[in-house]
This record gives structure tokens, sequence and C-alpha cells, in this order.
């Protein structure tokens, strides 16, 4: 494609929240996920095709490191390289605040990042308060953890990347979600 990727209009923020909604699981209000473009612009950017955002990513600085919360392509434009094309600017979009951007892979998004120089680097674990294990902090596996209402968040540093290893730690753990979370560096290697 011969699109160039841009930092969406403040009008258009809407209409690539619905993007994002639609096609990953990220769950943010339009006021928020608003006040995050204020603060960085530059990690919000879109392609854009007879007016209609046909591709997009965002991301935030966290703890000194570029998050990559979403990328989307809109159905019909997918198998063309945009989402490619797409994280690539997104990484040299993020040099500026980061060695490292980090993503979340879910919904059988692994593959892509890994094809596009991603590698594991933790497990994260979501669990409902209710379901957790008594023994989960004595897992020296735990390296840290967040709650989010009745929602736990434990990040994990397993030996085993694999998809099987994840379902085994999902059972362990009383999991009802797991990710792995990549990272890749923002220069090319």
């Amino acid at each position: 494609l011969s699109m160039e990727p841009v930092t969406p209009r403040a009008d258009e923020l809407e209409e690539m929240l619905e993007l994002e909604k639609r096609l990953t699981d990220r769950e943010i209000d339009l006021e928020e996920f608003r006040g995050l473009f204020e603060k960085h612009p530059e990690l919000y950017l879109v392609f854009r095709k007879d007016g209609r955002i046909i591709g997009e990513a965002s991301g935030e600085l966290k703890d000194g490191k570029v998050l990559l919360e979403s990328i989307a392509v809109r159905e019909g434009f997918r198998g063309e390289g945009l989402g490619k094309e797409i994280l690539e600017e997104f990484l040299e979009r993020s040099r500026k605040y980061s060695e490292v951007v980090s993503v979340a892979s879910a919904r059988d998004t692994e593959g892509f990042y890994r094809s596009c120089g991603f590698e594991p680097e933790k497990v994260l674990l979501q669990v409902k308060k209710e379901n957790l294990p008594s023994d989960w902090r004595d897992d020296e596996r735990v390296e840290n953890f967040r709650i989010e209402d009745d929602n736990f968040f434990i990040y994990l540093n397993p030996e085993d990347y694999s998809r099987e290893n994840f379902e085994t730690l999902k059972k362990e753990f009383n999991a009802h979600s797991v990710n792995a979370i990549l990272e890749r560096p923002t220069e090319s290697t």
C-alpha cells in the first residue's frame, strides 16, 4: 500500500476507538482514550483510504516503557502487509520514548508479533479474586501483580512460553484469561 501513516485528528478518535473495540479486547472509554492521546499523540497513528480509517495503532508510555495497546486493520485490507507497516511506524515513533515496545498479545495474535521480531517476556494471567489459589503468592514464577476491581493481573516468568503451558498455567491459577507479554527493541536488529 502506498498510503502514509498520520497522527489522527482529534475528531477521528471516536472512529479509531470503535475500530479498536471491534477488533481487539481493549476496554477503554472515549474520554480516557482522548486523555492518553493528548499526552502522547505521536503514539497514535492511522492509515486512511478515501477518508476512512482502514488501520490504526495506539499506545501509551507507562513505567518508562512504550506499551502498544492496540493495532487493528479493517476487514478487507488484511493480508496486504498493512499491519506490519503500521507496527514498523509505531516502533519508529516509540524510539523517542523508550528502547523497547511491549505488547500483550490477544486473540491469537502472538504469531503476528513473533513474525515481526517480538519475543516472549512474561505471561499475564487474569484471575477473579474469589478464584485465586490460596498459595499463589508463594509461586516463584510470580514476578508482579496488580489489582483492578475484583480482578488480579498476575505477571509470571515461566520457563516455557508454549501455548500448551499457557493452558496449564490457566488451570493452576484458575485464570479466565492468559496472554503472552512480548517485547521488541524499537531499533531494528
